[in-house]
C-alpha cells in the first residue's frame, strides 16, 4: 500500500464515496450523514492506495495548534480509520500515516506534538511503545497530575460532554459498531493456546519444577501431553487439526507434530510464522541469510535514494545475483 495525505477540501466525490464504502462493509451503524460530518470536521485525509491505484484503506486527521502551559503545541486528533482486511499484514497504514503527521507537523510553527487518539480495540494502542516514549493511559505507570489535567482538557475541547474524565472514555450517541468478520475462526474451530511452562500462566504443578520441562525433548514431550489430552476431553480425535508455532515455536512444532504423530495423532496441516527451523543458519560461512536479503536491501537503498540511477531499480537485478 502507498500512503497519499490529501486536504480534506480537495478530496473528490468518487473518493468520499470510496471511504464511505469501505467504511460501511465493516462496521454496523454508519450512515451517509454521520460519516460525512465526521469528516467535516478534519482538514486531511491519509488515502491508503494498492497497486492499481484503488482505494484500500484510510484514516481522516485534524491536525491543529492549541497551547499547553503557555506554549504553542500542535494537536493531531485521529478520526475514521480502517484497512481493507485484504491488507491487514502491511505496514502501509503505520508507516503512511507516520510520514503524514510529520510532514503536517513540520509546516507547523510548533516544536511540541500531542496525539489525541480514540481507540475502541487494542490494535492501534499496539503502536504506541512501538512509536512514542510517553504515552497515557498505560498499565505500567500513572500520568503526572499536569498530564491528566492537559488529557482531559483536550479531550473536552473536542469532545464536550461526552468525554467522561472519570474513566477516561468518550461515550458517543450513535458509535459505529463492528460488523461480523466473514474470516473469523471463531465459530468454526478451538483455537488452543499453550504458553510454555514457565511463560505466560503456565507453571509446574505438584512436585514439577521448571528445569523439569527446560529441553528440547522435555519441552516436546510436554506440549505433546497437553495437546493429547485437550483432544481426548473435547473429544476430537476425528476434528481436522492444524498445528500453528511462531518464532522458537516454529522449531517446536517441526518436532512436535513428528511427535504427535508418532504417538498416533494425525494432522492436516502446520502454519509456520517468522520461521526459524536452522539456528546455525547464522554461523561464519553459512552466506545464504544475507543471499536472501540482498534484494530486500536493494529496495530499501533505492527507496531512501541511495542508489545513482532512480529510475532504474535494483531489485531485479539483485534477485538475479542472489540466485
Amino acid at each position: 500500500m502507498r500512503g497519499r495525505l490529501v486536504a480534506r477540501a480537495s478530496l473528490t466525490p468518487t473518493q468520499v464515496d470510496a471511504m464511505f464504502g469501505l467504511l460501511a462493509v465493516h462496521f454496523v451503524g454508519v450512515s451517509r450523514g454521520q460519516f460525512e460530518r465526521d469528516l467535516g470536521e478534519k482538514n486531511w485525509a491519509l488515502l491508503l492506495e494498492d497497486d492499481e491505484g484503488g482505494l484500500a484503506g484510510f484514516s481522516t486527521i485534524l491536525f491543529y495548534d492549541s497551547i499547553h502551559d503557555g506554549e504553542p503545541v500542535s494537536v493531531v486528533y485521529s478520526g475514521d480509520t480502517i484497512v481493507a482486511p485484504s491488507h491487514w499484514n502491511s505496514p502501509g497504514l503505520s508507516r503512511s500515516w507516520i510520514r503524514a503527521v510529520m510532514e503536517l507537523h513540520s509546516r507547523a510553527a510548533t516544536s511540541k506534538l500531542w496525539w489525541l487518539l480514540l481507540t475502541a480495540g487494542f490494535r492501534t494502542y499496539r503502536f504506541l511503545p512501538l512509536f512514542w516514549k510517553t504515552f497515557h493511559p498505560r498499565y505500567d505507570a500513572e500520568p503526572s497530575d499536569a498530564t491528566r489535567r492537559w488529557m482531559d482538557e483536550l479531550a473536552r475541547e473536542r469532545f464536550g460532554d461526552r468525554y467522561d474524565a472519570s474513566e477516561g472514555i468518550v461515550r458517543f450517541d450513535s458509535p459505529y459498531r463492528l460488523g461480523p468478520n466473514p474470516y473469523s475462526l471463531i465459530d468454526k474451530s478451538d483455537l488452543v493456546f499453550i504458553d510454555a511452562v514457565g511463560t505466560g500462566f503456565s507453571t509446574p504443578v505438584g512436585k514439577g519444577e521448571g528445569k523439569d520441562f527446560w529441553g528440547v525433548d522435555q519441552d516436546l514431550h510436554a506440549f505433546a501431553k497437553a495437546i493429547t489430552r485437550y483432544v481426548t476431553v473435547n473429544q476430537r480425535w476425528n476434528s481436522p487439526k492444524f498445528l500453528f508455532g511462531e518464532s522458537y515455536g516454529t522449531t517446536r512444532s517441526a518436532g512436535l507434530v513428528n511427535l504427535l504423530q508418532s504417538q498416533g495423532m494425525a494432522f492436516n496441516g502446520v502454519v509456520l510464522l517468522s520461521s526459524i527451523l536452522n539456528y546455525g543458519a547464522n554461523s561464519p560461512g553459512l552466506d545464504q541469510t544475507y543471499i536472501g536479503a540482498l534484494p530486500t536491501f536493494a529496495a530499501i537503498a533505492w527507496y531512501h535514494d541511495k542508489v545513482p540511477n532512480k529510475a532504474n531499480p535494483p531489485v531485479p537485478e539483485s534477485r538475479r545475483s542472489a540466485s
